[in-house]
């Protein structure tokens, strides 16, 4: 277990006696990876990182990320997995993070080429959805389109159950006025 840290100016000792480190390490608690297996980033926390050393040099020491870009690291990538190889790209908050790796896999060569080959944009994305860096993307609106048409369903089960409800309290009441 990583010992714990006191962030704070560079230097200073923090009230436990422990060396402050970075404040970085209150704001940047992500990686952005590219997988050294296929053409596919994916952002997690600094701790799914499997060497405890990189993930706290990365929170402690600033510039940290200057000198280990582009190094592979292994990374826990799914609870009971082994872990994978990936090259490390960034450090920063999740959410910015996110709109890179989004930015980057739109941009890898493979898909750009199989884009321009197809002047219809919607054949275009069909075709690039073959290619592992947007095959994720496609499978989660997949996946989310299944999710919305499932709530909908039960959006409707529920309009049918709130009505049936309201049918039968009208006729409840009708029956205790007419008593």
């Amino acid at each position: 277990k990583p010992p714990s840290l006191v962030c704070g100016p560079v230097g200073s000792a923090g009230a436990t006696g422990r060396p402050r480190v970075s404040t970085q390490c209150v704001t940047m608690s992500h990686i952005l990876i590219k997988w050294v297996e296929e053409a596919k980033w994916d952002v997690y926390p600094i701790k799914s990182i499997v060497d405890p050393a990189i993930g706290i040099r990365l929170l402690t020491e600033e510039g940290a990320i200057k000198q280990l870009k582009g190094s592979v690291v292994s990374v826990f990538w799914k609870e009971g997995e082994q872990p994978a190889k990936a090259e490390l790209l960034y450090l920063g908050k999740q959410a910015s993070l996110e709109k890179k790796r989004v930015k980057l896999a739109a941009e890898a060569p493979e898909c750009v080429d199989r884009r321009r080959e197809d002047s219809q944009p919607s054949a275009g994305m069909a075709t690039c959805n073959e290619h592992p860096c947007c095959r994720s993307a496609a499978q989660q609106l997949k996946e989310q389109q299944e999710q919305i048409s499932c709530l909908r369903n039960e959006n409707q089960s529920l309009k049918r159950q709130l009505e049936a409800a309201e049918k039968i309290a009208v006729q409840h009441s009708k029956m205790v006025c007419s008593d």
